[in-house]
């Protein structure tokens, strides 16, 4: 039975969109201090898969989890998003007038920075949303509130205090899954409807502009780009793209980026898995 490690613990957004996507009686669900165990894990072990948050249409990229995929030591092998709705938590019998700081994840902090400011609420950052639940159930004070799911408010003795405290109602979190199993990454390429791919161009006028211009000629959507600078040059940089693709138009963007590039390597052929 393969092994899925996810950012915990299991009350986390990580969590949560892991049983969502991965049938229990399958495979075994657990919980990862941080998110370089989860990719050392997957990197030297082929029976595992990685749960990684790469982008929200709020704070933008993961730039941690964008930086593990440019070593390109790991493929995609599927995707899902989740819809975030972000609650201020509290110890039972916290009352609003008694809340002074909060706990969570700085993406999570920076996901309700309005109401944090508003109120002038202290911060605390912790490991992943569930941890900052766990941190105030530590300290039983009533003064201290985290920021999570419902789900996690459903753990002994917290409750939420106000629902949607967002900055923004739209909040969706990107989240791809990782592995180095061949069989995995066979599998997730079958019914395929986006390719993940990082590349080089050479350091000329127009070499980027002339290689997306090309991609988008032959009817292929662009969903994402990305860039890292290249250690030991100035100023030179790679490049990832999602783009959506299927088998009949794959051939002809291997032909562009076989013209267009230095080098490259698809890092997945995938789906969303919640949307299959």
């Amino acid at each position: 039975m393969k092994t899925v490690y996810y950012l915990g613990p299991k009350q986390s957004y990580s969590g949560i969109i892991s049983s969502k996507c991965f049938d229990s009686n399958d495979y075994n669900l657990e919980p990862s201090d941080n998110f370089n165990e989860i990719v050392k894990r997957c990197i030297t072990n082929s029976n595992t898969i990685g749960v990684l948050p790469i982008e929200n249409s709020i704070t933008s990229t993961v730039h941690v989890n964008i930086d593990f995929m440019f070593k390109k030591e790991l493929r995609i092998v599927g995707e899902a998003n989740m819809d975030i709705v972000l609650n201020l938590i509290v110890l039972e019998g916290a009352e609003i007038k008694d809340i002074k700081e909060v706990y969570s994840h700085p993406k999570a902090i920076a996901q309700c920075s309005e109401m944090i400011n508003e109120r002038g609420y202290g911060v605390n950052e912790s490991k992943s949303t569930a941890a900052g639940a766990e941190d105030i159930l530590k300290l039983k004070d009533k003064t201290k509130a985290c920021i999570g799911s419902a789900e996690l408010a459903k753990k002994k003795g917290l409750k939420i205090l106000i629902e949607n405290i967002g900055n923004y109602s739209n909040n969706v979190t990107r989240f791809i899954f990782v592995s180095n199993n061949v069989f995995e990454v066979e599998e997730s390429a079958k019914d395929y409807k986006k390719i993940s791919v990082i590349y080089r161009v050479s350091h000329s006028a127009g070499s980027l502009a002339n290689l997306l211009t090309s991609i988008g000629g032959i009817g292929i959507s662009l969903t994402k780009i990305e860039s890292r600078p290249i250690p030991d040059t100035n100023w030179e940089y790679a490049f990832w793209i999602d783009m959506l693709v299927d088998s009949s138009t794959e051939i002809g963007l291997k032909t562009i980026l076989d013209k267009c590039t230095i080098e490259y390597s698809i890092i997945g052929r995938y789906r969303n898995k919640l949307n299959k």
